[in-house]
């Protein structure tokens, strides 16, 4: 493991997310407040996925890979506002499609880890009723 002034690389991504969210405010403003509820959720939703991972790799010792490829839409949304040619519309509807994407794919991959989680302790999530079937290998 490494600890102390080499961890904080590990920690750039959410950096990025907040300096990106930052700026997207800052320099396009007309997208955030057509779309306030929506891009604060998007956000929310970043951050939760590099959060979970980061414990996930910690608690379970493996590395933890910072980047994170649902950081590359938000980087081509912000390139797409200040450089891009596309009326409000079509980044209104680019920003449900990546708040939605992201909110299933978050929702899958916590689906995964609670049922890997209650593989491995043999118990059922959130029933304490139902008996577990013993597998037979």
């Amino acid at each position: 493991r490494v600890y102390g002034f080499g961890t904080i690389k590990e920690l750039l991504p959410m950096a990025v997310l907040i300096i990106w969210s930052f700026l997207i405010v800052k320099d396009a403003d007309e997208v955030f407040q057509r779309n306030e509820r929506l891009c604060f959720h998007l956000v929310a939703l970043l951050f939760v996925e590099m959060v979970t991972t980061l414990m996930l790799n910690h608690i379970s010792g493996e590395t933890y890979k910072p980047f994170r490829n649902a950081l590359v839409p938000l980087f081509l949304l912000y390139t797409t506002v200040i450089y891009g040619d596309l009326t409000y519309d079509h980044i209104d509807l680019y920003v449900s499609i990546y708040t939605w994407a992201l909110f299933v794919f978050l929702a899958v991959k916590i689906k995964i880890v609670i049922g890997e989680i209650c593989d491995l302790l043999g118990i059922w999530c959130f029933d304490i009723v139902t008996p577990r079937k013993k597998k037979t290998e």
